[in-house]
């Protein structure tokens, strides 16, 4: 078998970013809960990794505007649960536990009994997670390669998307009270309102969240860390989390953030939407992680983190870490679908690098997207007549001098072929493609001080709201006087790509 890969693969793995905000398939929301609403999420945790274990207590303060029987929450498997009941009954509460549909291995679907429970209520959850049942894998979309989601070992406990309590996105805010081993810190978001050593030899670390978590779990990661602190502009704390030996990588990007990432941002974007910002290093078994939640962004060691920059913006570890950052103005502070925030996500790496790297950069990135584009339609048509003949994975794997892992990644998308980037089944890294294309060319449309103008004013109004592509056309329609219907309808409704 042929072990190069094709230029289409080795095109998309150069020009397009880590998935910072994959979701796994079928999950991220509770199934219809309106009428119900989550006021405050508490989530205790006892670390315990020299055995491999968390011992968890979850409490969901729960109002009920209407009388409604049941509703269910994303959940990872625990390797057990203790109890279900109600904290201020202490009545049991029936609840069922089934594999989430369409979802990957190992995430479940709680469903929770609240007939007997009044219009407030405390729904408390006992439970226990393991080194097998605290871990899943997702796929890198723009790789096609795997990378951990979470995990339990002796060295590190981190979590960067697992619906490690019962999750909906709906909780208004939390807490998260975590106790660890002494000389390990842990990390969440929000504010740290408690560090302080217990007797037993571990550590309280208590969190308040004010915020949602929005799209994903709030993120967890716990490690002997040494922390490298800033104040940025006089105004906004900055924290690096990471081993010893790579405290000269958090000096160096603290440098490299506090020092031209964050200017660069506020002058495209305006003034940091969160009170502080923190970037914590994890370290996963298999594959990479990079994650941007609410003030927090995850990089693992390998790749993202422990490689030097060198004053080279163009490498990967300091476009992700662009790209990261982005994203707590682009799908934290203005909520933009995912196909339409990795666009501008994408497109937003691509002006650092034209402004600090290169000048003349864009025009040959985005004849590489246009290439890369190209190829990955042209693989699902090749995969979906593939299909049609009865071939198997491993028959096409063979044919391409593909693995059978990276043909997998393509397998399901192949019926769908080229779909418009705003369809639920376009195959993810055309979005981030054909995305970062469009608004190059609404750039060139518009000219630069329209474009920058409409694009600033994209995260001016609106404050960690659901947006919608209507209102990313209108701020561009308000910036320029005119309407832009036909351009959206070509870029983001219809397949193919425009003419240049």
């Amino acid at each position: 078998m042929n072990s190069k890969k094709p230029v289409w693969i080795a095109t998309v793995i150069a020009c397009t970013m880590v998935s910072c905000l994959l979701l796994i398939p079928g999950c991220g929301q509770a199934e219809d809960i309106r009428g119900l609403q989550i006021e405050k999420l508490e989530v205790e945790i006892e670390a315990d990794p020299e055995n491999e274990l968390l011992e968890m207590t979850s409490f969901l303060h729960m109002r009920i505007e209407r009388s409604i029987e049941d509703c269910s929450f994303a959940f990872l498997q625990p390797s057990e649960i203790t109890r279900v009941y109600d904290a201020r009954s202490e009545r049991e509460l029936p609840y069922e536990i089934n594999p989430y549909p369409g979802a990957g291995e190992g995430i479940y679907e709680l469903s929770l009994d609240l007939s007997k429970c009044g219009e407030e209520c405390i729904v408390a959850l006992t439970y226990r997670y393991d080194g097998e049942s605290f871990y899943a894998e997702g796929l890198n979309p723009t790789t096609n390669e795997g990378l951990v989601l979470g995990q339990i070992t002796r060295d590190s406990i981190y979590s960067s998307h697992l619906f490690y309590y019962p999750y909906s996105g709906e909780a208004r805010r939390a807490s998260m009270r975590i106790v660890a081993p002494r000389g390990w810190i842990a990390v969440s978001s929000g504010e740290l309102v408690t560090c302080e050593e217990l007797q037993d030899g571990m550590t309280l670390y208590e969190y308040e969240i004010p915020f949602a978590s929005g799209r994903l779990p709030y993120p967890l990661a716990i490690y002997p860390y040494e922390v490298t602190e800033a104040l940025y502009d006089g105004r906004l704390p900055v924290s690096i989390y990471a081993c010893q030996e790579d405290v000269p990588y958090s000096e160096e990007k603290m440098e490299l953030v506090t020092g031209t990432i964050l200017p660069f941002l506020e002058e495209l974007m305006g003034e940091f939407p969160f009170e502080e910002l923190r970037i914590v290093e994890v370290f996963p078994k298999t594959g990479m992680t990079g994650l941007a939640t609410k003030s927090l962004v995850m990089l693992s060691q390998d790749t993202l983190f422990g490689e030097p920059i060198a004053g080279d913006y163009s490498v990967f570890p300091a476009t992700v870490l662009v790209d990261e950052i982005a994203h707590q103005w682009n799908y934290y502070k203005v909520m933009f679908p995912n196909y339409l925030a990795e666009g501008i996500s994408q497109y937003t790496s691509d002006l650092f690098t034209e402004r600090y790297v290169d000048p003349d950069i864009m025009k040959e990135r985005m004849a590489t997207y246009r290439e890369a584009y190209a190829n990955v339609v042209g693989l699902l048509a090749a995969l979906k007549s593939y299909k049609d003949n009865g071939e198997t994975i491993e028959e096409v794997a063979e044919r391409l001098g593909l693995s059978v892992e990276e043909v997998e990644a393509y397998w399901q998308y192949a019926d769908y072929g080229e779909v418009p980037i705003s369809d639920p089944n376009v195959y993810l890294s055309l979005y981030f493609l054909k995305g970062a294309l469009a608004i190059d060319a609404l750039r060139n449309e518009l000219g630069d001080e329209t474009f920058f103008a409409g694009f600033r004013s994209l995260f001016q109004e609106a404050s960690e709201q659901e947006a919608t592509l209507d209102h990313f056309e209108q701020c561009f329609e308000s910036a320029c006087g005119s309407s832009l219907g036909a351009f959206f309808q070509r870029w983001y409704y219809e397949t193919g790509l425009p003419p240049q």
